[in-house]
Parts: structure tokens; C-alpha cells; sequence
């Protein structure tokens, strides 16, 4: 049972550390769509970081 504990307390540090990572990561900036079929880019999406008022 210690060691299980001991495993969970060692290993929570890094998951948080990723999940916070994570947290952050938008969907801001220039991106391609690729059809399905083709293979091929079909157009260029910009996503801003704000959006016009």
C-alpha cells in the first residue's frame, strides 16, 4: 500500500504539469484544410487572436 501511494504522489507532479500545458494551447493562428479524398489543401483558415467587433 505505501508503495502505491508513494507511486501516486511521485508521478502527480509531471500529469498536472502536462494538463496546465495543455490548458494553454489555442486554436490562433493560420491553418490548412486538407480534403478528405485528394490529399490536397483545400483552403488556408486564419483564426485570430481576438475577434472583430
Amino acid at each position: 500500500m505505501k508503495l502505491a501511494f508513494r507511486f501516486a504522489i511521485a508521478t502527480s507532479p509531471p500529469f498536472a504539469a502536462g494538463a496546465a500545458i495543455a490548458a494553454t494551447d489555442t486554436p490562433v493562428g493560420t491553418w490548412k484544410t486538407i480534403d478528405a479524398e485528394t490529399g490536397q489543401a483545400k483552403s488556408i483558415v486564419q483564426i485570430p487572436t481576438r475577434m472583430a467587433s
